[in-house]
């Protein structure tokens, strides 16, 4: 942990696949981030997820200390995830990823599943705080515009 000197962690931890966890997903996903959490907790580092279902509901210590959810997914998630006492750093799809409407890299000349293209006024005219009670928006840190490596070319 001493090469990485921000004060953050990302640990990942959506698209979690139930079929891959057994029957006891939610609990087990819950012991094994709190495990982590915990870790990054006794370092001084702020753990950063991505959203999803599991995270969202699930109570990894967040009552605590300070655990941030980086929301991809819809308002509804992020007003949730804030309700249930994270800290939000907001990257919805629908908005703030520059690689969609250009493909898919999986199956190329298909779309993408994120499809149109989000082009810069669409991303500077989106606000990152509509919709959300008023009382829950000091827990919303900010906002991050994302790309993903596999679908950026060279240039």
């Amino acid at each position: 942990m001493d090469i990485f000197n921000d004060g953050f962690f990302h640990l990942g931890g959506d698209e979690v696949n139930p079929s891959c966890w057994g029957t006891d997903t939610n609990n087990l996903y819950e012991n094994w981030m709190k495990y982590f959490v915990n870790k990054l907790n006794n370092v001084n580092k702020i753990p950063i997820i991505w959203s999803g279902d599991i995270v969202i509901d699930s109570n990894i210590g967040q009552d605590t200390i300070d655990i941030y959810i980086q929301t991809w997914d819809s308002p509804t998630y992020k007003e949730k995830a804030l309700q249930n006492g994270y800290k939000i750093i907001d990257s919805n799809a629908n908005h703030l990823y520059l690689d969609c409407g250009t493909g898919s890299w999986l199956y190329p000349m298909s779309n993408s599943w994120c499809d149109p293209y989000h082009n810069w006024g669409d991303i500077y005219n989106y606000s990152i705080t509509d919709g959300i009670n008023t009382n829950l928006i000091k827990n919303i840190i900010g906002g991050e515009v994302c790309i993903w490596g596999e679908s950026a070319d060279d240039a």
